[in-house]
């Protein structure tokens, strides 16, 4: 990467330092407090179909990664490679769902894709999931927004905790290389080992945050190929390392700063089934924010958000392919709490995307968005949401409007409807890729389409179910198809979804000795995705790539003072490859255990089962996903009060 635009970024921080932030899973019903004067905005609901998992929650579902705890909690679909992991919201993925870290888009500039396995666990707050196109952010999200939350305030004194935990695959007999039979290999009970640590230290008016994380994978697990042979993967091997710091500064008037940076490098090697090789990714990423409870006037709120990311994607086989980016990001929103029937809202978001590949050449490209909305209380139980985001890229501007109601019929239920434009352009990769058996397409046209979703929301007490209906049309979808032996991006088409999903969540509180609540939830959702390409049709029945029909998953958690135990599982239908629908992959159903048991007030031990039937499945044609593992680890929390 030109060292001019690293040299920008840095810069750029330093000078930034004045600009204000938000997060951005914002709550549509803040109420603010300064000099005696407390503004309550008038809005009860939010005509968005959102669902949250704080830090406890996430520490009890037994997952290894970002990707597990979106499956396991809302029975996402998630499509895992060797490269990574990318999440599925109502049939839309691979560069149409947005991730924020902290309010920072952490889409590659390169493939538009967010790679959830480079977060760490240790270090994240809150995971929010937003379901639906557009409304979300001013990114045109087509499928929703996942915003996960890793900064925090912490309470007065100083802590740290430390983990550290060993996960061991099952090892078996399975066919050699040769086609003779091989034994178990004991190694694999030494798998992977991982070491998380995490500080803080809180002050009167400030608070100091740090993670550090390390740890390697062998990835010798066993799996049955297309044959029905049982192999032990090798050459699959990882090696990871993070590390980020957070800074949180009480100022004058309310106001609070709140500064950032992360780092992150790691080694996998993809396995010869997939072609050999190893991907080598270091990823930087630094951010400025400043958050005001009042701007210009008591009856306002404002913030802005300055962020850097750097990140260098090596991939080595026969040749060694170089992908360096620079993305340098502003974003900002102002509200306006109007009178008690109406709140206005404003946002933009600015982006600048610099590329220097060996496959597309030296890219640049300057996008975001700015949009309008407004949250109007038409009676007592029903509030409208107008919105309209104006999305640009360079000197193309798109409007992209959405119109959402939401009736309170009572306390405990609420109906959300909304209807809305999706719209993404060509990722850097679609356009300009250049490598032998892989070409771009810069004729491209951007993916452009309507959708709408109707839900229905009951909550009592500690019960909760979430019913919902989506839509969506899509003309000229960009797929990846192979061509001759060439790989190439094209304009398909269109596509359409239709679907609806079903969440139901419940705490009973129980009076067994030593266990104080039992939780439990389920989740379905029923997709059926239609490819209408070249002279196909609905008749014709061909469904989108790596979209199953039915996805399902379940979820049991009994806790008690001094443990939980937890089991979930999920379940995913046949899915097919490509577009002409000839591979499938196989119907597949994972159950994973969990149990954690407090020894000391400091200290704790944890155990977790994945894949506990030992199913042999694919998540991606040619990338075989892990059998039985079992992870044990300890977990050390020491604190102090200042």
């Amino acid at each position: 990467m030109r060292p001019g635009l690293r040299l920008a970024g840095c810069l750029l921080i330093v000078c930034a330092s004045f600009l204000c932030a938000e997060e951005t899973g914002d709550d549509d019903s803040p109420v603010l407090e300064a000099e005696g004067i407390t503004i309550v905005a008038p809005v009860p609901a939010d005509n968005r179909s959102v669902q949250t998992l704080n830090r406890e929650e996430i520490s009890r579902i037994p997952a290894h990664d970002v990707a597990g705890i979106l499956e396991q909690a809302f029975g996402l679909s998630v499509t895992r490679t060797a490269s990574g992991a990318n999440v599925n919201l109502r049939g839309l993925g691979a560069g149409r769902v947005a991730v924020y870290v902290d309010g920072v888009n952490i889409a590659s500039s390169l493939s538009g894709d967010s790679d959830l396995s480079t977060l760490d666990l240790s270090a994240i707050e809150a995971i929010e999931l937003i379901e639906g196109g557009s409304g979300s952010s001013v990114s045109g999200a087509m499928g929703g927004v996942i915003a996960i939350s890793t900064v925090k305030k912490h309470q007065p004194g100083g802590s740290f905790s430390v983990t550290v935990s060993n996960t061991a695959s099952l090892p078996g007999s399975f066919t050699g290389k040769d086609g003779n039979p091989e034994k178990p290999h004991d190694e694999d009970l030494l798998d992977g080992q991982q070491i998380r640590l995490n500080a803080g230290l809180g002050g009167k008016g400030f608070s100091l945050g740090a993670h550090l994380s390390a740890g390697r994978t062998g990835n010798h697990f066993l799996y049955e190929d297309y044959t029905g042979q049982t192999r032990r993967s090798d050459h699959g091997e990882t090696a990871e390392f993070g590390a980020g710091v957070s800074l949180i500064q009480d100022l004058p008037d309310y106001a609070t700063l709140k500064l950032t940076t992360d780092f992150f490098t790691g080694t996998r090697n993809v396995p010869a089934y997939m072609g050999g090789g190893a991907y080598k990714n270091i990823l930087s990423q630094n951010s400025v924010k400043l958050d005001l409870p009042r701007a210009f006037r008591d009856d306002m709120a404002g913030g802005a958000q300055f962020s850097y990311v750097w990140n260098r994607f090596e991939y080595e086989d026969n040749s060694t392919l170089v992908h360096e980016s620079t993305t340098i990001s502003l974003d900002g929103r102002l509200d306006w709490f109007v009178n008690q029937k109406l709140t206005a809202h404003g946002a933009f978001s600015y982006r600048f995307s610099g590329i220097d590949s060996t496959n597309v050449g030296t890219q640049s490209g300057q996008d975001g968005g700015f949009s309008l909305s407004g949250n109007y209380a038409i009676s007592e139980k029903m509030i409208l949401f107008p919105e309209l985001t104006l999305l640009f890229r360079d000197r193309e501007f798109i409007p992209v409007p959405k119109v959402g109601i939401v009736w309170q019929l009572s306390d405990s239920i609420s109906i959300k409807n909304n209807y809305y434009r999706v719209f993404r352009f060509p990722a850097f990769e679609d356009l300009y890729w250049d490598e032998a058996g892989l070409f771009g397409n810069p004729d491209l046209k951007s993916e452009d389409g309507w959708g709408g979703d109707l839900s229905f929301l009951y909550t009592k007490s500690v019960f909760q179910v979430d019913l919902s209906l989506f839509a969506t049309g899509i003309r000229d979808a960009i797929l990846w198809n192979n061509a001759g032996g060439s790989w190439q991006p094209d304009n398909v088409g269109a596509a359409a979804l239709f679907g609806g999903s079903a969440r139901i969540r419940g705490k009973i509180p129980v009076q067994w000795e030593n266990v104080e609540s039992l939780t439990a939830a389920l989740s379905y959702e029923y997709l059926l995705s239609y490819l209408l390409s070249g002279s196909f049709q609905f008749s014709d029945s061909l469904r989108m790539p790596y979209m199953p029909a039915h996805t399902a998953g379940f979820s049991l958690e009994i806790s008690g003072p001094k443990f939980s135990f937890t089991v979930t599982g999920h379940y995913e239908s046949t899915r097919f490859t490509e577009t002409t629908n000839t591979i499938r992959l196989a119907p597949f159903f994972i159950l994973n255990l969990g149990y954690t048991q407090t020894i000391h007030s400091n200290f704790s031990v944890f155990a977790r089962i994945n894949n506990l039937l030992n199913t042999r499945y694919f998540s991606q044609y040619d990338s075989p996903q892990t059998g039985f593992t079992l992870t044990i680890g300890a977990k050390l929390r020491l604190s102090s009060v200042l």
